[in-house]
């Protein structure tokens, strides 16, 4: 039985060319000494955006991971840090389909760890604690996407007849 993401006879070729910080912000907001001194945990916020990723060069993919952080104490703003993770990938061999799969769902699953220790040590260099931020499973996140879209398309298609 052939792989759903191949199809090339000779097999798909995989490799991971660069990892980089595309770019990044860190604003530390002006505070009160009092909630500085604070043995309240801040209330942290994220949001995860997975970009599309961009065709650079024959076979060569730009996947972007983008990461908000934004820190509160009793609805003052602490911090917030954003991060752009990219990476370059090299994939021949693969479906259209296959190729989605790998860029949205393994290679977030490799960018998420840069970018959460990225913003832990942008807190830290601010003065603040650094921050553990839970991994993510970008391939299921992808895969659950996917279904609620075939799930929606269905109701759709039904609803028309």
């Amino acid at each position: 039985m052939k792989d759903e993401l191949t199809t090339d006879s000779s097999g798909p070729h995989f490799s991971v060319e660069r990892i980089f910080t595309k770019s990044s912000l860190f604003e530390s907001a002006v505070l009160a000494m009092d909630l500085l001194h604070t043995t309240t945990s801040p209330l942290i916020e994220i949001q995860v955006q997975a970009n599309d990723a961009t065709p650079r060069d024959h076979a060569i993919f730009e996947a972007v991971l983008v990461l908000q952080v934004t820190a509160k104490l009793d609805g003052h703003l602490l911090w917030r840090a954003e991060i752009q993770q990219a990476g370059l990938y090299k994939l021949l061999g693969f479906t259209e389909e296959g190729t989605k799969k790998l860029l949205h769902g393994y290679c977030m699953d490799q960018l998420y760890p840069y970018a959460a220790s990225s913003v832990s040590m942008m807190a830290m260099q601010g003065s603040f604690p650094g921050v553990y931020l839970s991994p993510m499973n970008f391939e299921a996140r992808y895969l659950a996407q996917k279904n609620s879209e075939a799930t929606a398309n269905e109701e759709k298609t039904v609803a028309i007849h």
